[in-house]
C-alpha cells in the first residue's frame, strides 16, 4: 500500500476536540448514518472453516503480504512507499485486517488508515476542480502513486543477477472476512451488494527514463461470503502471465477492495436521526458517568469521523463508502491462521535455500523431500491410524529453531454430544519427540458440505539448542487425538490430502548453524587496502568442538574478479577440540594506475560435517597503501677553489610503490649562506621509478679562510608528509705557495724598490731573478754530485760453465778524475751460499789521472754446488779519498750438470735370523755425476712394508754416503727393498 502519513492533520483534529459537546449539531447528524453502521457491524458472525483451491506449480515463489498500517517493515528501495512482501512464512499468531477494525485495531493504525481518505478525497479536500488544473488527468495516469483507503500495494524487489522470464499463472490466494450486510447478498441481488476484488500486478523498472509502476495483468472478481462462514479464502488466478523480470527490477502487487452499493441505509429517515440523536446523547452522559474507557474510546471515534467529513468536504454518500468498507469485506492476512499470499511461476534462492531454511514435502511413499510433487493425481490417507513421514539424511549438524507444517485435510463433525476433533502433529529425532502442535476442528453443520481446508501447525514447544547431527534424519507425524474417537466414520471423518500440486502437504523447519565450529580470523594489512599487485592475507584459526572433515568454499562476491585471484587452503582433517590456522589470500592481479577504487568483497563458509561458519574477506586498492619514498643519488664531495663556483648533480628518483606519482619541492641550504642556485626548483608529476636530475650550483667568495662548506639538500614530497635530507661537504681551496710566494715578492719587490724600476712586473722581475740564481746553483750541484772517480768496465758479466770448470772475468778500471787515486778492490757473493770459491789477484791499486788497468778474479764451483745453481757478484772499487763507491754486478751460472747415485756393497748383519731378531743393512750410496745432489731419503721395506727410512741426505760430486739401517725380522721369507727417493 502507498499510505502518505501526515499525523498532524489528526492530531490538530483532536486537539480541537476539548470543546462542549453539541450533540444537536448539524455535523454531528451527519455522522448518524455511520454510526448506525457501525453498531450493526458489532454484530457479525464469525467462524473459522476456511475451503481451499490449488497450489502454485512446481517452479513456484511464494510471498506472504504484511500488514501495510505497520510503519515499521521493510520498504522497497525502487517504489519506497510499498512495503516488501515477506518470503517466509507468517508467525505471528493474530490477524491483521485491511480496512482495519474500527473497535479492536490500534490507534496508530486506525489514524493512518483515516487519513488515507483525506488524500484519497484531495480534490474536495482542495476547495474544488478549479484548484488542481491539469492534476486530474496526472492522477488517472499515476494512480498507483497515490493512496486509496481501500487498496494494498505491496512488493516484490529482484536483487539477482540474471533475467527471470515468468511464463504461467499467477494466484492470489487471499482470506477475506465478511459481515453482515455483504452476506445480505445472498439475499439480494448481487449487483446491489456484493463487493468485489481487484488484484493486479506491475513491474517497476528504476533505471528506465520515467519509473512509473506498468501493468502487467490483472483481474477482478466478486467476493463470494458464506452465510456460516465468517471468513472465507478466495483463490484468484490470473491466468498466462508473460513478463521477463530484470536484475534491480520490482514486482508490485495490488489488491483492491471494491464495495457493493449499500448507499440504501444512509437515506434521510427523520424518524432514525432522532433515535439515533437520543440514543447517542445517552451514550455520551453514560460515558461522562462511567469508568467505562472503551465506551468513552468509541464516542471518541464517533468525533474523529466527525472532524474528518467536515474538514474533508465528504458528503454523506462518501460518508457511506467509509462505513461500507469497515463492515463490509476486509482482508485478513500477516498471521498464521490466514496467511494470504501470491504465488509466480519463477523460483528464488532465497526461498529455499538448501541450507537454514527448509521446505520438506510429503509424499506417498511415507518419506519427505525438498521436491514438490508435479502430479495432478494426490494421496489421501484417512487418518483413523497416525502416518509418519521421514525426511532425508542430515549432510552438516544444525540447530533447529523453529518448525512449522501446513497441511490439507477434509473432515466432517456433526456428532453435537463429543468433543472436537483434535489433530496432533508430531516432531521426532533420534527417536525422541522433539515438538508437537494440535490444531482443534470446529464443528460442521448439516447445511455445510465438508471441504478441503488447510491447516497451519506450528511446533512451539522445541526445545532451545536442538542440535540435529549430521547423518541423521527428523520425522513428522500426523494422528488424531484419543478423544476424537467417538462416532467415527458416521458423524466424524477426517482425510488427509498430499503429495500432488493441488494439496502440496508440507512441513518448514528453520536452522541455524551450530557453535561446533568456530573461527578467529586476523589480517594483514588490517585495513585491507593494498597497492596493484598487492595481496591481503587473512590468518584463520579453526577451532572444531569435533573431529571433521573442514574446507573452505567461496559462496559469493562482489566486484570484478578479473583484477584478482584467490589462494584458499585445500581442505583437511582435524582432531575433536583442536585449532589450525589457515593462511586465506587474496592477490591483486593487475599492475595499473587505474585500479585504485578497484575492491572485492568475498563471502566464505569454513564447513564441515558438524557444523559451518561464515567470514567476509575484503580487499581494496587504496592510495592509503601507497608507501611514499624518495631515492636521490648523491653525488661525490667536490674541491672548490676559493672565489669559483660548482655545481653538484644530484638524481632524483620516485620510489613510491604502486606505481604512485609525486610532485617535490626542493631546497638547499649553504652552512655558511654562501649562494646557491639550483635548477629546477621543484618537480611536477613525476613517475613511479622515473628519475630526474638536479643542478645545485655553490658559489664560493674570494680570500677566505673557511676550509669547508656543507651543502644540505632537502626534497619534500607535495602529497604527503615524508621528505628526504642528503648532505655533502665542499672543500674549499685557499691560496696555494705560489700564490704566496708571489705574495711575498710582491712584498719583498716593493721593499726593494724594484716597483720603480719594473712597475707592476716587479715582482716577476724578483722573480726570474731568483730563478736564475737558483739554477746556476743547481747546475754546481749536479756536477759535484753526479760526476764518477772510477769507471768499471767488463764486457762480459754473464758466464756459464760446468760444476768442475772455473769462471773468469777481466775488468777494466779507469781513474776519471784529475788526480792519483788509490782504490780498493773487493768481490763477494751476493747471497752468501759458500758454494763457490773466488780469487782475484789485487786488493788495492793506483791509478793515475785517466789511466786504466785490467783487473782479473775468477769463480770456481765447490761439491756442493747442484745442477741448475747460479750465483751474483759485485765487484766493488772504493776510493780512499772518497766514501762513495763503484760496483757492477756479475752472474755465474752452472750448465751440464748432472748428479748419478748407485747403490752399492750391500750386507746384513747377522746373516741368520729368527723372528723377531734385530738385523742391521749396510750399504753405500755413491754420486757418479759432476754435481751435488739434490735431498733425497733412502726407504727400507720388508716384504713390501716399508720398516726403516733416512732422510735429507745430500751427496757432492764424486762423494758417496755409507748407510746402516737397522729392522726387525719377521717369521719366515723376509723380503728386502731398499728404495731411493727425491724429495
Amino acid at each position: 500500500m502507498i499510505t502518505i502519513v501526515k499525523k498532524d492533520l489528526y492530531n490538530n483534529r483532536t486537539n480541537s476536540n476539548n470543546r462542549g459537546r453539541d450533540l444537536m449539531s448539524n455535523k454531528f447528524i451527519r455522522t448518524i448514518p455511520i454510526i448506525l453502521i457501525l453498531l450493526i457491524s458489532m454484530f457479525s458472525s464469525f467462524s473459522f472453516v476456511q475451503p481451499i483451491k490449488g497450489i502454485p506449480s512446481s517452479n513456484v515463489s511464494t510471498f506472504y503480504f504484511k500488514n501495510v498500517l505497520d510503519t515499521n517493515s521493510e520498504y522497497d528501495s525502487n517504489f519506497g512507499l510499498t512495503l516488501l512482501v515477506s518470503e517466509s512464512f507468517p508467525t505471528k499468531t493474530n490477524d491483521s485486517f485491511y480496512p482495519p477494525k474500527i473497535f479492536n485495531s490500534n490507534n496508530e493504525e486506525l489514524n493512518i488508515w483515516i487519513e488515507s481518505w483525506l488524500f484519497y478525497y484531495l480534490e474536495d479536500f482542495t476547495g474544488g476542480d478549479e484548484d488542481l488544473g491539469d492534476i486530474d488527468g496526472f492522477l488517472d495516469g499515476f494512480e498507483l502513486l497515490f493512496p486509496n483507503p481501500l487498496r494494498i500495494i505491496e512488493s516484490y524487489e529482484y536483487t539477482g543477477d540474471e533475467k527471470i522470464v515468468i511464463n504461467g499463472d499467477i494466484k492470489f490466494n487471499l482470506f477475506l472476512s465478511s459481515k453482515i450486510f455483504s452476506k445480505s447478498s445472498k439475499i439480494f441481488p448481487k449487483n446491489i451488494l456484493n463487493d468485489k476484488i481487484n488484484v493486479g500486478i506491475y513491474s517497476l523498472n528504476p533505471n528506465s527514463l520515467i519509473p512509473i509502476p506498468i501493468k502487467i495483468s490483472n483481474k477482478t472478481i466478486d467476493v463470494d461470503p458464506e452465510l456460516i462462514q465468517n471468513i472465507k479464502m478466495h483463490n484468484i488466478i490470473i491466468d498466462d502471465v508473460n513478463h521477463t523480470l530484470n536484475p534491480g527490477e520490482s514486482l508490485l502487487f495490488e489488491i483492491e477492495l471494491i464495495p457493493g452499493n449499500k448507499t440504501f441505509l444512509t437515506k434521510e429517515r427523520p424518524v432514525l436521526k432522532n433515535l439515533l440523536n437520543t440514543t447517542i446523547e445517552f451514550l455520551y452522559n453514560r460515558a461522562n458517568n462511567s469508568e467505562n474507557t472503551e465506551l468513552k474510546d468509541l464516542l471518541d471515534l464517533f468525533d474523529i469521523f466527525d472532524d474528518v467529513i467536515t474538514e474533508a468536504n465528504l458528503s454523506i454518500e462518501d460518508a457511506a463508502i467509509i462505513a461500507n468498507s469497515v463492515i463490509s469485506t476486509s482482508l485478513v492476512y500477516d498471521s498464521v491462521s490466514h496467511p494470504s499470499s501470491v504465488s509466480l511461476p519463477f523460483s528464488t534462492s532465497s526461498e529455499i535455500d538448501g541450507e537454514n531454511n527448509v521446505i520438506y514435502y510429503l509424499h506417498s511413499d511415507n518419506d519427505m523431500d525438498y521436491q514438490l510433487s508435479d502430479s495432478d493425481e494426490h494421496s489421501i490417507n484417512d487418518l483413523t491410524n497416525s502416518i509418519e513421514w521421514v525426511g532425508p539424511l542430515f549432510g552438516r549438524s544444525k540447530i533447529l529453531l523453529e518448525a512449522s507444517a501446513i497441511i490439507y485435510v477434509s473432515y466432517k463433525d456433526i456428532n453435537l454430544f463429543s468433543d472436537n476433533i483434535k489433530i496432533n502433529g508430531k516432531l521426532f529425532y533420534d527417536n525422541q519427540e522433539i515438538g508437537s502442535s494440535d490444531f482443534l476442528l470446529d464443528k460442521t453443520q448439516l447445511i455445510s458440505p465438508t471441504s478441503i481446508m488447510q491447516i497451519n501447525m506450528i511446533f512451539n514447544d522445541i526445545q532451545e539448542k536442538t542440535e540435529i547431527e549430521y547423518g541423521t534424519a527428523i520425522s513428522l507425524e500426523i494422528s488424531l487425538d484419543n478423544d476424537s474417537d467417538f462416532g467415527r466414520g458416521i458423524f466424524k471423518k477426517v482425510e488427509l490430502f498430499y503429495d500432488s500440486l493441488e494439496y502440496p502437504s508440507r512441513m518448514y523447519l528453520d536452522f541455524t548453524e551450530t557453535d561446533n565450529i568456530i573461527l578467529d580470523i586476523d589480517n594483514d594489512p588490517i585495513d585491507n587496502k593494498i597497492i596493484p599487485g598487492g595481496s591481503v592475507k587473512y590468518f584463520i584459526d579453526i577451532f572444531s568442538e569435533f573431529e571433521d572433515e573442514i574446507e573452505i568454499v567461496e559462496l559469493s562476491y562482489t566486484g570484478n574478479k578479473d583484477y584478482w585471484d584467490l589462494i584458499i587452503p585445500d581442505k583437511f582433517s582435524i582432531s575433536a577440540e583442536d585449532n589450525t590456522t589457515l593462511e586465506l589470500i587474496i592477490i591483486s592481479t593487475e599492475y595499473d594506475l587505474n585500479l585504485y577504487g578497484e575492491d572485492i568483497e568475498i563471502e566464505f563458509s569454513v564447513q564441515g560435517k558438524t557444523g559451518k561458519s561464515n567470514f567476509t574477506a575484503y580487499a581494496l586498492i587504496s592510495d592509503d597503501a601507497v608507501n611514499y619514498d624518495i631515492k636521490v643519488i648523491v653525488p661525490p664531495n667536490k674541491e672548490i677553489k676559493h672565489g669559483e663556483s660548482s655545481s653538484y648533480f644530484f638524481i632524483v628518483e620516485n620510489n613510491n610503490t604502486g606505481f604512485w606519482p609525486d610532485s617535490y619541492s626542493l631546497e638547499a641550504i649553504s652552512e655558511n649562506n654562501w649562494n646557491l642556485s639550483i635548477e629546477p626548483s621543484n618537480i611536477d608529476n613525476l613517475d613511479a621509478g622515473e628519475k630526474i636530475e638536479i643542478n645545485i650550483t655553490l658559489y664560493v667568495p674570494k680570500n677566505i679562510e673557511i676550509s669547508n662548506d656543507k651543502l644540505t639538500f632537502i626534497i619534500y614530497s607535495d602529497n604527503s608528509d615524508v621528505f628526504k635530507t642528503v648532505n655533502l661537504t665542499s672543500n674549499i681551496i685557499g691560496p696555494n705557495l705560489i700564490e704566496d710566494i708571489y705574495n711575498y715578492f710582491e712584498d719583498l719587490s716593493n721593499d726593494l724598490g724594484l716597483n720603480d724600476i719594473f712597475n707592476e712586473y716587479a715582482p716577476h722581475a724578483l722573480v726570474g731573478i731568483l730563478f736564475i740564481i737558483i739554477f746556476i746553483f743547481l747546475i754546481l750541484f749536479v756536477f759535484l754530485f753526479t760526476s764518477k772517480f772510477v769507471d768499471i768496465i767488463c764486457i762480459d758479466r754473464l758466464k756459464e760453465i760446468s760444476p768442475n770448470q772455473v769462471g773468469l772475468f777481466e775488468i777494466t778500471l779507469v781513474n776519471t778524475t784529475k788526480k792519483v787515486r788509490n782504490y780498493e778492490i773487493n768481490i763477494v757473493e751476493k747471497h752468501n751460499t759458500l758454494k763457490w770459491i773466488i780469487f782475484y789477484d789485487k786488493e788495492k791499486i793506483l791509478l793515475n789521472s785517466k789511466e786504466s788497468r785490467k783487473i782479473t778474479f775468477s769463480v770456481k764451483p765447490t761439491d756442493l754446488v747442484q745442477k741448475n745453481d747460479w750465483a751474483e757478484f759485485d765487484f766493488i772499487v772504493k776510493s780512499s779519498e772518497k766514501r762513495k763507491i763503484e760496483k757492477i754486478t756479475t752472474m755465474i751460472v752452472i750448465k751440464d750438470s748432472y748428479s748419478n747415485l748407485s747403490l752399492n756393497n750391500v750386507s746384513h748383519f747377522p746373516r741368520n735370523f729368527t723372528d723377531g731378531e734385530k738385523i742391521t743393512t749396510s750399504f753405500s750410496i755413491k754420486n757418479n755425476g759432476n754435481a751435488s745432489s739434490e735431498n733425497f731419503s733412502v726407504i727400507l721395506y720388508i716384504n713390501g712394508e716399508e720398516k726403516n727410512k733416512v732422510g735429507d741426505i745430500i751427496i757432492p760430486a764424486e762423494g758417496f754416503a755409507d748407510i746402516k739401517i737397522p729392522w726387525i725380522a719377521v717369521k719366515g721369507k723376509n723380503e728386502i727393498s731398499i728404495v731411493v727417493k727425491k724429495y
